[in-house]
């Protein structure tokens, strides 16, 4: 857990996941799956949501330098991906978050 917290914005796999606990990729996932209620992927894109958030709320940082942060060297794929966890671009989410003040 302390490992993907530090390293949410790397590329991060199953196989070298389960390989540091010394674990099967599929025992690996299903023991995480039981520990923290979501897969491995999902826990990690969990805290990257988290940072872009955090980032599009409290800097003024580009979308390009946020996406980086957080592990997307596409700028259009982190785009679509934080609208179909949000509802709204990160453009468009960091609008609201300045008018709401």
């Amino acid at each position: 857990m302390d490992y993907l917290h530090a390293n949410f914005n790397q590329e991060l796999n199953i196989e070298s996941l389960a390989k540091m606990e010394n674990y099967h990729p599929a025992y690996f996932s299903a023991w995480f799956k039981q520990k923290t209620g979501y897969s491995p992927q999902s826990y990690v894109a969990r805290i990257r949501l988290k940072k872009a958030k955090e980032l599009l709320k409290e800097s003024s940082y580009s979308i390009t330098y946020i996406a980086h942060e957080v592990g997307y060297y596409s700028l259009s794929s982190f785009t679509k991906w934080f609208a179909k966890q949000e509802g709204v671009s990160p453009t468009q989410y960091r609008s609201i978050l300045k008018t709401d003040k």
